[in-house]
């Protein structure tokens, strides 16, 4: 009876331990190679979604090569700009970045009150009635004097009535001097009233590109705000401090040499000297010599670059850039 039971108990076990390891089948653990394979994309998949290098520029090798001397690029012109007269922004024409023409009009203040003014001006000014009017009073002043004239050789008019009737031709005769330099100064109040419109107007001082803009609509600005700025960056200039003893067989128009610090570009520029400071520095033992680079493609100003007033080796010589060019 004892026995009986025993082996039913051990049965019993044996069917929960063949359950379980049915249930813990060679499917559900992940092998050694799905591991190694899953550990090995994970990597690649990191690595393509790095972003593509960017293109080296010259090297620290390449500067000491080139032997130029360092400077930085700057705009050739260069303006920041204000209104000249407190007022209120009412429109932005122009944003940053954007290129511009001579005379184009960038920020407009509040000249709606001014405009009017001078639209009354130009009224005045482009009429010439009161001259007119004038000629015409001297007209009847002659002729009264000469019908006197007349009446004075028949003897009905007294001499003194002649003299009055001259002195009244020529006083009228002033009169229309004196309204024609008044319909002048009509003219040149518009010309005046003209300029209190431009002093609430910014327009570009030359061809180039607006760097920046530094109001909204609306805001309140005094005459002292500089609010926009214009560059132009073709040609580029940058200002050399060359040994002084290297400066005295420098002139305008002489050659140099230029390799500018930017990515992807290891061409060489050429450009020209267009100013010798006639002032050296004696601290520094250095001249300032001003150099103009053309720059057709806009590379930006502000960069660092070697300049160098002799021509270069063989080497740097086959990366000479055409007409400035960068590539």
């Amino acid at each position: 009876m004892t026995c009986t039971t025993c082996v039913r108990g051990l049965d019993r076990w044996v069917a929960i331990a063949a359950v379980t390891c049915a249930a813990v089948s060679p499917a559900s653990v992940p092998s050694r190679n799905q591991s190694d394979v899953s550990q090995t994309q994970q990597p690649a998949a990191h690595a393509a979604a790095q972003p593509a290098t960017q293109p080296s520029g010259p090297s620290d090798r390449d500067f000491k090569t080139f032997d130029g001397i360092k400077a930085v690029t700057r705009p050739s012109r260069d303006a920041i700009m204000g209104f000249s007269a407190s007022t209120r922004v009412m429109e932005l024409l122009v944003a940053g970045g954007q290129s511009v023409t001579k005379g184009q009009l960038l920020i407009r203040g509040d000249d709606a009150e001014d405009v009017i003014v001078v639209k009354l001006q130009e009224l005045r000014s482009g009429t010439d009635l009161p001259v007119q009017k004038a000629k015409k009073a001297a007209e009847l002043a002659k002729l009264e004097y000469e019908r006197y004239k007349e009446a004075q050789a028949k003897g009905s008019a007294s001499p003194t009535e002649v003299d009055r009737a001259r002195v009244s031709w020529e006083g009228a005769e002033i009169d229309v001097g004196q309204a024609e330099v008044t319909q002048q100064q009509e003219v040149t109040q518009v010309d005046r009233l003209k300029a209190r419109v431009d002093k609430l107007r910014i327009v570009a001082p030359f061809s180039g590109m607006v760097d920046q803009i530094s109001v909204d609509v609306g805001q309140t600005v005094s005459e002292s705000d500089k609010i926009v700025r214009v560059v132009n960056v073709d040609p580029l200039w940058i200002d050399v401090p060359v040994p002084t003893g290297n400066t005295l067989d420098l002139q305008s128009d002489s050659k140099c040499w230029v390799l500018m610090d930017l990515p992807g570009q290891t061409n060489v520029r050429q450009g020209k000297v267009i100013e010798v400071s006639a002032v050296a520095d004696a601290a520094s033992g250095t001249r300032r010599v001003r150099v103009a680079l053309p720059n057709p493609s806009k590379t930006v100003a502000g960069v660092t670059a070697y300049v160098r007033f002799s021509e270069p080796t063989e080497a740097w010589s086959k990366k000479v850039a055409e007409g400035g060019a960068s590539k």
